[in-house]
């Protein structure tokens, strides 16, 4: 999977799969390929998401505009509009989830405490549902489960750092993996 080269934020794409933030905050990268565009309602795509380095994450998806560097001034008010996703903090459904609302009232099924920290986090994405969830490899196989707005048109893959200094890396999923996430 490539990361769009235009929308990097403040940071910089290394080897077209590789996300490096630098020091600001509240900043993330698209990536280059749409889901759930125009004749592609009922898709399914599964994504690797490999958090090398950083602390609190976001994950998910963004529409077509986001994530160049002049929707990522101040208190990022115009990059919410642009992305959804689930953040690593405690309840990380409510706060720094851009224009992402839960599928469903968080319950004891979604993820206590937080996910900070380096680690490998999967992404299904559902064009039927205008839905993702996320799960943690070798860990909690269900974060939580957020919607995108029915505005948007397609979708592409977002990562983002409400800390700075992240480092990831993202990636289509093997077909052999996809029975572990897609029932």
């Amino acid at each position: 999977m490539l990361l769009a080269e235009g929308s990097q934020g403040s940071g910089k794409t290394v080897a077209g799969n590789r996300w490096l933030q630098g020091r600001k905050t509240f900043s993330g990268v698209r990536g280059s390929q749409e889901m759930c565009g125009p004749g592609d309602s009922s898709g399914t795509y599964l994504i690797r998401i490999f958090i090398e380095q950083g602390v609190r994450h976001q994950v998910g998806v963004a529409s077509r505009a986001c994530c160049d560097q002049s929707t990522q001034s101040g208190n990022g008010t115009q990059l919410r509009k642009n992305f959804a996703a689930l953040a690593s903090a405690p309840r990380g459904w409510e706060a720094q989830r851009g224009a992402a609302t839960p599928a469903e009232e968080p319950g004891v099924s979604w993820f206590d405490g937080s996910w900070d920290g380096p680690r490998a986090v999967t992404m299904v994405v559902s064009c039927l549902k205008r839905s993702f969830t996320l799960g943690l490899d070798g860990g909690d196989d269900f974060l939580g489960e957020m919607l995108w707005p029915d505005t948007w048109g397609g979708v592409y893959t977002f990562v983002g750092g409400i800390d700075g200094d992240h480092i990831y890396r993202v990636e289509w999923a093997a077909a052999a993996s996809w029975s572990l996430f897609v029932s």
